[in-house]
């Protein structure tokens, strides 16, 4: 076999959702999270404060006509942080959260679902309609079964209500959002579109089995973008949107990971507030099924190794040199 080839492999191996989980589920690992959930959390609070009291400037709405200016203002710094070099330039545009007819929620395993799904309810509707008895009954559940579909559809559409990168039409979909909240987005979304060209070009199942690493990544870029705005423009709202998803996503974890090798996790730190409140505990324990947040656990995992090794893991990532997983 190739040696090439043999390395790719190899790579991937290591980049599997498997893998990077077992890294971040490390006993030593825990303190490192009560640090960045303490620091980000106190500093969460306090910018919190100043927008509370009309100190923060997040900017206006940026208008759909402004994307690409606004994107060009970043490619040079997410490129530079990662260390790449001619990339294109992604498709960018605004999206409505209510646009049932969006390109993606028409990807060709939702069509087929929605196929299969017509095709069973087609039989017992056929023989409501058939047998032409008028009861109440009756017509509920011919009326349930045209409705299956269209709510299947709406509820699709609610789970892509965030902002995404399209692999397949390499394009940007964001929703409308103050420049101090789009520019870190936008960094995020291009990191995945840089992904996609680079380390992960034509894997096919890059969803399933890349996504920690695809995140991890992700949030990486975006935490850099932020911090590089707020000092060039001197504005901490940029900074305001990532802390919120640190603390987020940090506080789904770090009981998990102190359930699982039974330490008591610090209340202080799960009491922090952030945008987005989640139910953390079932029953007293935490709900373990969050440890699939793909996320959660990439931004984690990528923190705590930024931490530990500085932020040239992630330039380093990009190249496939993941040398810094196996120290």
């Amino acid at each position: 076999m190739d040696n090439d080839l043999i390395k790719q492999l190899t790579i991937m191996k290591q980049l599997n959702n498997s893998c990077l989980s077992l890294k971040l589920f490390e006993r030593s690992n825990i303190s490192l999270l009560e640090e960045i959930l303490n620091k980000d959390s106190q500093e969460l609070e306090r910018l919190k404060n100043l927008k509370r009291q009309g100190k923060l400037n997040f900017g206006p709405i940026v208008k759909e006509s402004e994307l690409e200016e606004l994107f060009t203002s970043l490619k040079d710094e997410v490129d530079n942080f990662l260390g790449v070099l001619d990339i294109n330039a992604p498709k960018i545009e605004y999206c409505s959260r209510f646009n049932f007819f969006r390109p993606e929620l028409f990807n060709k395993n939702t069509c087929i679902s929605y196929a299969i799904a017509g095709s069973f309810l087609f039989f017992p509707l056929n023989w409501l309609l058939r047998n032409n008895t008028h009861t109440s009954l009756n017509s509920f559940f011919i009326m349930s079964t045209l409705a299956f579909i269209p709510t299947c559809h709406m509820l699709n559409t609610l789970r892509y209500n965030v902002d995404h990168y399209i692999s397949e039409t390499n394009s940007m979909h964001l929703f409308k959002n103050s420049k101090a909240n789009l520019l870190p987005t936008m960094g995020h979304e291009y990191a995945h579109h840089i992904q996609r060209k680079i380390l992960f070009a034509g894997v096919h199942d890059f969803e399933k089995n890349y996504s920690i690493f695809s995140e991890g990544i992700s949030r990486g870029v975006q935490r850099h973008v932020s911090k590089i705005f707020k000092e060039k423009e001197d504005n901490e709202a940029f900074l305001y949107e990532i802390l919120n998803y640190n603390v987020e996503e940090m506080k789904r974890l770090y009981p998990i990971m102190c359930y699982a090798f039974g330490i008591e996790p610090q209340q202080s730190l799960l009491k922090a507030k952030n945008f987005i409140e989640k139910h953390y505990f079932e029953n007293n324990e935490p709900n373990r099924y969050l440890a699939n947040d793909y996320h959660a656990i990439g931004n984690s995992l990528f923190y705590v190794l930024e931490i530990k090794f500085g932020s040239s893991i992630y330039k380093d990532a990009i190249k496939g040199d993941v040398s810094f997983l196996e120290k």
